[in-house]
């Protein structure tokens, strides 16, 4: 009986896991004359037709098919906890990864060894980044629900492909995740190229990592020094840019890549926490969604469903000012949505206002005609 309840489980996990991935036809590359396809992870949220849907920051993963599992895990995980927002994590898995992940043509490896048939097809990085930004993020724009906030994450070379975007000051994304990169490429040329950028406006956040690099074979201390420089020009040069450096010494450059998304999202998304004093307040509630669109520069709203969920968990303690504050900002932020009036309604038959509630179970039913609750307690109204 156990192994059968396991086993139910593990395929209920899967099939809600399966809703919300959407393994999509691939795109005919121009800039890199192939198809490329991608893997889409959408919040549980993004699914739910209850509620009005709401716009989400996007996280593009390079090495998807390395990184994708624990990734959308860990950030579920993080918002799921209102940590962090809730986010579409578009996965890219690798065709050529030497070719499109390395900014120059280099065939010297790490240890200052040449390493051609490894590296032969290095130097495509920058058609690589004309396809994240020109090709698929509008694409991943126009087909759902996404913020002008986009994160790039990436590790060793991936890693290296974050550092070029972000040295560009081009690109669409306002923060980085870049775990463990491969700083020694080409004799160190990203330590170059940043002290030759002026202005990094366009970036909020920057989050880098650091291993201990004792898996590989030959001495890697030359990648930590240069990881190590990178990050003291970073904080003279450009101090307003939020930077973060870390280094984990009891992980090794395989190993680094789930404590650099856990923090590095943390980071990023530092001042995102709704904490209790916040869900108790209304207007510290309205507040702190309001400074985080300050800080991101576009509107940062709250789901209709986190504002929903907040208000019962008054009604539960019978706290119904309270609530009735939370639904009234609901159907403020979201005055199309059937299921505020629905709750509002609730909560003032609850509070003895049996006019008000048929005016909002009225309202409710007018949104969605289909409402059955709002059909029944009109008629229990009556």
């Amino acid at each position: 009986m156990k192994h059968i309840l396991f086993i139910l489980v593990l395929f209920w996990v899967t099939a809600l896991n399966a809703q919300q991935l959407l393994n999509l036809e691939p795109i005919s590359s121009q800039f890199l004359n192939e198809e490329r396809p991608y893997l889409v992870h959408l919040p549980y949220s993004y699914s739910d037709t209850t509620n009005v849907q709401k716009k989400y920051p996007v996280v593009i993963l390079l090495d998807g098919q390395y990184h994708f599992w624990y990734s959308i895990n860990t950030i579920e995980y993080l918002s799921g906890r209102n940590i962090i927002p809730e986010c579409i994590v578009v996965s890219v898995p690798n065709t050529d990864r030497t070719r499109d992940l390395t900014p120059t043509h280099s065939i010297i490896h790490y240890d200052g060894t040449e390493n051609e048939d490894f590296l032969k097809t290095s130097g495509g990085g920058e058609n690589f980044l004309k396809f994240i930004n020109e090709e698929l993020i509008p694409t991943i724009d126009r087909n759902y629900n996404t913020m002008a906030l986009k994160i790039f994450v990436g590790h060793s070379f991936g890693g290296l492909a974050t550092v070029q975007s972000f040295l560009s000051n081009s690109s669409p994304f306002s923060a980085y995740i870049s775990m463990d990169p491969s700083m020694w490429w080409d004799d160190g040329i990203c330590l170059k190229q940043l002290k030759s950028v002026e202005t990094l406006s366009n970036t909020k956040s920057w989050y880098m990592s650091a291993a201990n690099n004792n898996d590989f074979k030959k001495d890697t201390s030359n990648t930590r020094i240069l990881q190590e420089k990178f990050n003291d020009i970073l904080l003279d040069q450009h101090s307003t840019i939020q930077t973060k450096f870390q280094i984990y010494e009891d992980e090794d450059h395989q190993s680094v890549t789930l404590k650099s998304l856990y923090d590095g999202m943390r980071f990023i998304f530092n001042s995102y926490r709704i904490t209790n004093e916040i869900k108790e307040d209304v207007i510290a509630f309205e507040d702190h969604f309001e400074q985080l669109s300050k800080e991101w520069e576009e509107e940062f709203k709250p789901s209709e469903g986190l504002i929903n969920s907040n208000g019962y968990s008054f009604i539960r303690q019978d706290k119904l000012n309270i609530a009735l504050d939370f639904f009234k900002l609901n159907i403020k932020l979201y005055p199309q949505s059937y299921n505020a009036y629905d709750s509002i309604a609730e909560c003032y038959l609850k509070m003895g206002n049996k006019k008000l509630a048929k005016i909002n179970y009225t309202k409710s039913l007018e949104l969605n005609p289909k409402n059955q609750n709002a059909v029944e307690m009109l008629k229990e109204l009556k």
